[in-house]
């Protein structure tokens, strides 16, 4: 599994992920087409002012923020329907103990890997432009994130209800995809170790 390009990818998703989550966002920001306030919005509202207020707090440590963002990354990413794509068709050949060993170890691997970035992140400016429906479930919302005086970046958001709350499927950074982005970095580990079984122990190792 090469480390350098995804490494990158990190970076730029882990301060973009912590900007979506920790900026005050106005509801009427993600209001939908048929002028309705999408519950989504209301989530996003939420979630910010939880995030905003761990990184306001100047008396936690960094590995307690980290402990923090463990917590709102297994919470808020649907991390195992993000790990069957990942795995491709590697998934339908793997058995009922492949397939429950790779998703803790991918689980952890993305969760540990993420909040470290995030645990020291900067906050820089968030703008919500506008969201819409894609397919049956979904919501795609369309942001821009300002820092430091660079050009904006553009981030769009597939999130999706299910059980009763709202879960993030993938992040698009600059047309880049979080979930095609790990499905790619994997696909050669997976060739080569014969399926999602080859993958734990290295995704393991990663994790430590």
């Amino acid at each position: 599994m090469r480390q350098g390009g995804f490494s990158t990818f990190v970076a730029g998703v882990g301060f973009t992920l912590i900007t979506f989550l920790s900026s005050p966002t106005q509801a009427q920001d993600l209001v939908s087409t048929s002028g309705h306030v999408h519950p989504a919005a209301l989530h996003v509202e939420k979630l910010g002012g939880e995030v905003l207020a761990v990184l306001s707090n100047r008396s936690l440590s960094g590995d307690q923020r980290i402990a923090y963002f463990q917590g709102v990354l297994t919470r808020d990413l649907d991390i195992p329907l993000i790990a069957r794509f990942v795995a491709g068709r590697h998934w339908r050949k793997a058995n009922p103990e492949e397939r429950r060993a790779y998703l803790d170890a991918f689980g952890e691997y993305v969760v540990k890997t993420f909040s470290a970035r995030l645990g020291g992140v900067t906050v820089g400016r968030f703008e919500v432009v506008g969201s819409r429906g894609i397919g049956k479930t979904d919501i795609l919302v369309h942001s821009r994130v300002v820092y430091d005086g660079a050009k904006p970046l553009r981030a769009d958001w597939r999130v999706r209800e299910k059980d009763g709350a709202f879960r993030i499927l993938d992040l698009s950074v600059e047309g880049i995809s979080m979930a095609l982005t790990l499905r790619k970095e994997f696909a050669s580990v997976l060739r080569r170790k014969g399926g999602v079984g080859g993958l734990v122990p290295i995704l393991k190792a990663s994790a430590t």
